[in-house]
């Protein structure tokens, strides 16, 4: 047998043994995990189950305690109210909750009043004697000691199974002393597991004991659950599991056996995966076979393997002064010859690579360090010049500026007023300088002191600012005097329009903090060029006319003119 069929021979046993393993594996392991996993979610649906009905009791048990912790309940029971059964336990009550009993016991455990209620005739029927009887017979479930001594559960009588739910009779604020005992319950029906199916999802059946026909699947079960087990699982068929479960009365014995249908969804799909996945290996492994002893020639596959190796050893080590071990002398031995010629060309390659980058290396942290040095330069010259715009802007603002008002001041105005005359000569042009000073503002400081009256010449500063026009110039001169220059002024009666609505901006009283002030205002007007040309003599003139006008005592202003010709303190308005 030649090399390529022993390596056919070896690989096709090989992928044999790795199927058979993987089956027996399979089969073995996950198919037990599987059924473990649908033994586990059965027990987990017949928890629902159970949780279900346990449910449907707290909610008896809700409703009853409605009744029993209710003024009406509790003085009927105490003969204070004979009507309480006729007018609430009508046919309604009894359909709407879906009850058959109403039961009252008194504290010593007797039967006291109720009532039957028929709700598939919708009528009312005799109470069932033996379940007074049963009830009578077991003080522990109808007589309470406390008040918070719910009880619940099924009681089995000749009629069938009731459900029945007990709770004291207390005041509607749930104070004693216990007036008995209220019961409310209702035939266990098929009707009543058809609700528990519907809310669990599955197929439940009800076989109430002892078991009436004969059936070895349900004798079994009954047997396992009597042994001691608390559920017992079997399979139906390969899609379907069986759940058994005992129903219990208030004295933990047996009433019913409960049968339940759980679908084998998991343990189906997971052999279905099981064989799926076989298929798969099995398909994958003819054809690597196949293609393997097409592209691969025995001969050569182990000398093959041994060069990557030690391609792969030199590789990750990088150490290329290595050579592959050669053997034969063949055409692979010309490869691996070759190879070994070319780590000669790599080595070498890799040393001058190595010598440029060392050189390379040196020079660029030379040059980064050059730019290090740069920028740390770059830097320290830019705060330097944000420092000095900062430290220019604060000088400025404080050699053109007034600190209270943040006006400008005599200097700035003076330097403002000049560059306005000169437009206004140059474009023919008047304006005209008004001198604001507030009457008696002494008065102000010395009454309710300087913080006060700083305060007011702000405010008086921002309606001078409300009252101008954008290309307008307001200053203030010192303490209570402010210039103003108004530009582009057209006539005396466009100016007057403007003094006006000065006077009415500052005419509105001033309140700070709960003081009120109406100051009164003195203005002096002096025009360019009918006064003066130069801001001197401006300044002046209207200082001048507001003097004149600040004898009369009111918010008055006066021209600079009329004083000047007219000597008369009458106000030109």
């Amino acid at each position: 047998m030649n090399l390529q069929s022993k390596v056919l021979l070896i690989l096709t046993s090989l992928w044999v043994v790795i199927c058979v393993v993987i089956y027996i594996d399979s089969k073995v392991t996950l198919e037990s995990d599987y059924k473990k996993i649908e033994q586990q979610l059965a027990l987990k649906d017949m928890h629902r189950v159970q949780k279900a009905i346990d449910n449907k009791l707290a909610a008896l048990q809700l409703y009853t305690n409605s009744w029993s912790e209710w003024d009406d309940s509790y003085d009927f029971i105490g003969g204070a109210n004979n009507n309480f059964i006729a007018s609430n336990f009508v046919p309604g009550t009894f359909t709407s909750s879906h009850i058959n009993f109403f039961l009252l016991f008194a504290t010593n455990g007797k039967f006291f009043a109720g009532r039957a209620f028929d709700l598939n005739k919708k009528e009312f029927i005799p109470i069932p004697p033996d379940l007074t009887t049963y009830l009578e017979t077991h003080p522990s479930f109808v007589v309470h000691q406390t008040a918070n001594s719910p009880r619940v559960g099924i009681l089995k009588i000749q009629q069938g199974s009731v459900v029945m739910s007990s709770l004291p009779i207390l005041t509607s604020d749930g104070k004693g002393p216990i007036h008995g005992s209220l019961l409310m319950g209702y035939f266990l029906t098929d009707e009543f597991f058809k609700t528990i199916a519907e809310t669990v999802e599955m197929k439940i059946n009800f076989f109430p004991l002892p078991l009436t026909r004969s059936d070895s699947l349900l004798e079994t079960a009954y047997q396992k659950l009597t042994s001691g087990s608390s559920s017992y699982v079997t399979s139906k068929n390969t899609t379907t599991s069986y759940g058994f479960i005992l129903l219990k009365d208030i004295n933990n014995e047996a009433v019913g056996l409960l049968k339940i249908e759980i679908p084998q969804e998991v343990y189906n799909a997971g052999v279905i995966t099981i064989y799926h996945f076989l298929a798969i290996v099995i398909v994958l492994g003819v054809i690597i076979l196949i293609t393997m002893m097409f592209l691969l020639k025995a001969l050569v596959l182990n000398r093959i393997t041994h060069a990557i190796q030690q391609v792969i050893a030199i590789n990750s080590q990088s150490d290329f002064h290595k050579r592959l071990i050669t053997s034969g002398h063949d055409e692979l031995t010309k490869m691996i010859t070759t190879i070994n010629s070319m780590l000669e060309v790599i080595e070498l390659s890799q040393e001058q690579l190595k010598y440029r980058i060392s050189r390379r290396t040196k020079d660029l942290e030379r040059l980064s360090q050059l730019n290090r040095n740069l920028f740390q330069e770059m830097g320290k010259q830019k705060s330097i010049e944000e420092k000095l715009r900062e430290d220019e802007k604060l000088l400025r603002q404080i050699a053109y500026y007034d600190a209270l008002t943040e006006l400008p001041n005599r200097t700035f105005f003076n330097e403002l007023l000049q560059q306005e005359l000169s437009n206004a000569e140059r474009h023919q042009q008047k304006l005209a300088v008004l001198f604001v000073d507030v009457d008696k503002f002494k008065k102000i400081n010395d009454t309710y002191g300087r913080d006060i009256g700083d305060k007011f010449l702000k405010q008086v500063a921002l309606r001078l600012k409300e009252a101008v026009q954008d290309r307008d110039i307001i200053s203030r001169l010192s303490g209570d005097e402010f210039i103003l220059c108004l530009t582009n002024v057209s006539d005396r009666k466009a100016l007057e329009i403007r003094i006006a609505t000065i006077f009415q901006s500052l005419s509105y009283p001033i309140q700070i903090e709960d003081i009120t002030l109406e100051p009164h205002y003195s203005i002096g007007v002096s025009l360019y060029p009918d006064d003066a040309r130069t801001a001197e003599e401006l300044i002046n003139d209207a200082d001048l006319a507001m003097y004149y006008a600040k004898k009369q005592e009111g918010n008055t202003y006066r021209y600079y003119d009329a004083i000047e010709n007219l000597r008369s303190l009458t106000p030109i308005l």
